[in-house]
C-alpha cells in the first residue's frame, strides 16, 4: 500500500469514527422544529400572491417588475448638509462616480422646458446627465447616460381599472389550505357618485428639490454601491445616510416651505424625516411610531445625524397614530404618512416575521381598513391650505389608490375640504420608472437599471 493510500485510509477511518460519535453533526439543525416546507414560507407565499394578482395589474410588464423585485435594490446617499463637511462629504460621492439628482433633475426640467417653448410638445427624449467640466461641445458628458421618455410611464395591462382588476376573488384556493378573503375584497366599495377633486402640480416649477436637499445616485444601468458612512467634526456627525433611491419621493411631494411645522406620524426608521431636515427649511417637527423598539431606532438616527440644536427643533412620541385622543388639539402644515404595508420587497427576501407568513393573515386582510383609518385620522391634523403626503413601499391597488379613495370618499361630508394634487409633472424629471394606471398617486416601480422601490406616494391638500 503506498502513502497515498494509507493517507487517504486513515482520513476516512478518522471521518467515520467522528460520524459514529456525534451521529447529527452534518446535519442543519431546527432546534426542536421540523424543517419548514418551501410552501408555508412567507417568501414563497407572497410571491405566489403577486404573480396571481399583480400579473393581471401590470401584464406584460410584470416579468420585468417581478425580476427587478427579486434583485439588489439601488441605494441612493442622502449627503448630510448638516454638517459641516458637507462640501467634502459632496465631492467623496462624486469621486465614487455618483451624481446629483438634483442637478440631474434640474437639467431635464430646463430641456424639457426648451422643448416646450419650440415645439409646443412634451419632450419624447431626454438624456440623463450631470453638469461636468470634460462635457464636449454638444454639452453631453462622460456621465451621460439614455433615458427613453416613453418607457418613464409603464402602461396599465388594459383599459379597465387597475384596481377593479386587483381585487381578489372571495376563494383563494391553496394547496395546504382555503382562505376567504371577504374582508380584503369588501373593504373597497366606492361610491359612484363621489369625484374627487384633482389639482395639478405648477408648470414649470424651477426645481422640487426644497431647500438644500439633494440626493446622491449612481448612473442608469450602474449598479455600484457607496461605503458605509463616516463620522466627522465636533458632533461626530455621519456624513450621509443610506435608503432606497424613491425613497426620496414623498419628501419632494410635499413641496416644503421655510418655517413649516411638520408631523412624521410612522417615522421610524427615519430617513424620510432626516431627508425633510436636511432642507434646512423646517421649523419644528413632530416624529411618532407605535412600536418602542422602532422609536428606539429613530431617537439614534437623528442623534447620529442632525447638530444638537437641530435636535430640539423635533418631539419624538411613542404614540399610534389610531389611539384616542391622538394629537386632538394639534394641527400642521405638512405631514408624511407612510403607512405600515405589505412591504412587497422585503415579503420576497425575508421570512422572518413575514407580512405573508400563516400567522399574519388575519392582521394582512385588515391591513387596508386599518391604512385607511390611519389617513382619515392624519387628514383631520392638516392645517388649511396644509398638505398630506400618503406612501406605502407596495406594489398593490388596494393599498394605494384604493386607501386614498376610501378615505376621501369617507371624509366627503366632514367641515375641512380636500383636493387631489397631481404629481405627474413633479415626477416628470426624476429617471425612475412610474406606472401610468394610478389614478391618484405615483408609482415607483421596480425596473433593473434604475432598482428602486416599489413607492407610491399621493399628496393631498386641505383647501378649506
Amino acid at each position: 500500500m503506498d502513502l497515498l493510500t494509507c493517507a487517504v485510509t486513515r482520513a476516512t477511518a478518522r471521518v467515520l469514527v467522528h460520524l459514529r460519535r456525534f451521529p447529527n453533526s452534518g446535519r442543519r439543525h431546527y432546534g426542536s422544529k421540523a424543517r419548514p416546507q418551501r410552501e408555508t414560507l412567507g417568501t414563497y407565499r407572497a410571491l405566489r400572491h403577486f404573480d396571481e394578482f399583480y400579473s393581471s395589474v401590470f401584464g406584460d410588464a410584470w416579468p420585468s417588475v417581478r425580476l427587478a423585485l427579486l434583485c439588489p435594490k439601488k441605494p441612493c446617499a442622502l449627503p448630510n448638509t448638516l454638517a459641516p463637511s458637507v462640501e467634502d462629504v459632496e465631492k467623496q460621492l462624486r469621486s465614487l462616480g455618483a451624481l446629483s439628482l438634483r442637478n440631474l433633475c434640474e437639467r431635464r426640467a430646463g430641456m424639457a422646458a426648451s422643448t416646450r417653448e419650440d415645439d409646443d410638445e412634451p419632450a419624447t427624449s431626454l438624456k440623463l446627465a450631470e453638469p461636468h467640466e470634460h462635457a464636449d461641445s454638444a454639452g453631453c458628458t462622460t456621465a451621460e447616460q439614455s433615458f427613453d421618455e416613453g418607457s418613464r410611464y409603464m402602461p396599465p395591462n388594459d383599459t379597465s381599472s387597475p384596481l377593479m382588476s386587483f381585487v381578489p376573488s372571495s376563494r383563494l384556493v391553496y394547496q395546504e389550505e382555503q382562505i376567504s378573503e371577504d374582508s380584503y375584497q369588501g373593504f373597497y366599495k366606492p361610491d359612484v357618485d363621489v369625484r374627487l377633486p384633482i389639482k395639478h402640480w405648477p408648470m414649470g416649477k424651477a426645481t422640487i428639490f426644497p431647500g438644500k436637499l439633494d440626493v446622491a445616485m449612481f448612473a442608469t444601468g450602474d449598479i455600484s454601491t457607496f461605503p458605509p458612512p463616516r463620522r466627522s467634526g465636533k458632533e461626530r456627525l455621519l456624513d450621509y445616510y443610506l435608503m432606497d433611491g424613491a425613497s426620496v419621493l414623498p419628501v419632494l411631494a410635499l413641496d416644503l416651505q421655510r418655517g413649516d411645522e411638520l408631523a412624521d406620524l410612522c417615522a421610524a426608521p427615519g430617513g424620510k424625516l432626516l431627508a425633510a431636515m436636511c432642507t434646512g427649511l423646517i421649523g419644528s417637527a413632530v416624529a411618532c411610531d407605535a412600536s418602542s423598539s422602532r422609536v428606539k431606532r429613530l431617537r439614534e438616527c437623528l442623534q447620529s445625524y442632525l447638530p444638537e440644536k437641530l435636535l430640539q427643533k423635533v418631539t419624538v412620541l411613542h404614540r399610534n397614530l389610531l389611539s384616542p385622543g391622538f394629537m386632538e388639539h394639534q394641527s400642521f402644515d405638512k405631514i408624511l404618512l407612510d403607512v405600515p404595508c405589505t412591504s412587497d420587497r422585503l415579503s420576497v427576501a425575508e421570512d422572518d416575521n413575514n407580512w405573508f407568513g400563516q400567522k399574519r393573515l388575519q392582521e394582512r386582510l385588515r391591513l387596508p381598513q386599518q391604512q385607511m383609518d390611519m389617513l382619515c385620522q392624519a387628514l383631520t391634523l392638516l392645517r388649511p391650505g396644509g398638505s398630506l403626503v400618503y406612501s406605502t413601499c407596495s406594489l398593490s391597488p388596494v393599498q394605494n389608490d384604493g386607501v386614498v379613495h376610501m378615505a376621501l370618499q369617507q371624509l366627503k361630508n366632514a367641515t375641512a375640504q380636500y383636493v387631489i394634487v397631481d404629481l405627474s409633472e413633479a415626477f416628470a424629471s426624476l429617471p425612475f420608472r412610474f406606472f401610468g394606471g394610478c389614478r391618484y398617486g405615483q408609482l415607483a416601480l421596480p425596473y433593473l437599471p434604475n432598482n428602486v422601490g416599489p413607492l407610491y406616494v399621493a399628496r393631498i391638500e386641505r383647501i378649506s
